[in-house]
C-alpha cells in the first residue's frame, strides 16, 4: 500500500476511486479539493493554480494580481521599447481629466444646479388624459398605469 498519494489537504490516503489529480498532487473528489485561501470547494474545471496549490478564481486573482499595472496607477509617460522608463502616478484619469479634478468640477456643479421638487399633487392632472378615470394623488393611472 505504499504506492498510494496521501491528500495534501485531510493527510489520508487518496484511492484510486476517489482520486481528483490537479497540479501533480492527488485529494479527495468530496471534500478535500478546496480553495486554499477561503476553503470554498472547488470545481476542477473552474480552478487555479498557483505555488502547486489550488485556489478560486476571485483568490488567484487576489493573489497574482496584475503583472507591471496596480490599481489605480496611470501610465504618465512611455517612450516605447526600452528606450526609457514610464513613470507611474498614482491619480486615477477619468474621461480624459484626473479623478480629484473631474469630482470637485462635479461637485461644483451639483452646487450651482437649480433645485427641483417633485410634483405636488395640486400639479398633477385630475383626471387621465388617456382613459379619463380619476387621479387618487399616484403619478400612475390607477385604471390603465399610463404616467399622469
Amino acid at each position: 500500500m505504499s504506492g498510494t498519494p496521501i491528500c495534501p489537504t485531510c493527510h489520508k490516503r487518496v484511492y484510486f476511486n476517489e482520486r481528483l489529480t490537479f497540479a501533480g498532487k492527488d485529494y479527495h473528489k468530496i471534500g478535500c479539493f478546496k480553495c486554499t485561501s477561503c476553503h470554498k470547494t472547488l470545481e476542477i474545471s473552474k480552478a487555479r493554480e498557483s505555488d502547486g496549490m489550488p485556489y478560486c478564481a476571485n483568490c488567484h486573482a487576489q493573489k497574482q494580481g496584475l503583472k507591471g499595472f496596480q490599481p489605480g496607477n496611470v501610465l504618465t509617460s512611455y517612450t516605447g521599447y526600452g528606450g526609457g522608463k514610464g513613470e507611474v502616478d498614482n491619480s486615477t484619469v477619468v474621461g480624459g481629466r484626473i479623478a480629484e479634478v473631474a469630482a470637485q468640477e462635479e461637485a461644483e456643479q451639483m452646487r450651482n444646479a437649480p433645485v427641483r421638487s417633485a410634483p405636488t399633487p395640486s400639479d398633477l392632472p385630475k383626471f387621465c388624459p388617456s382613459c379619463g378615470a380619476k387621479n387618487n394623488g399616484g403619478k400612475f393611472c390607477s385604471e390603465c398605469g399610463n404616467k399622469f
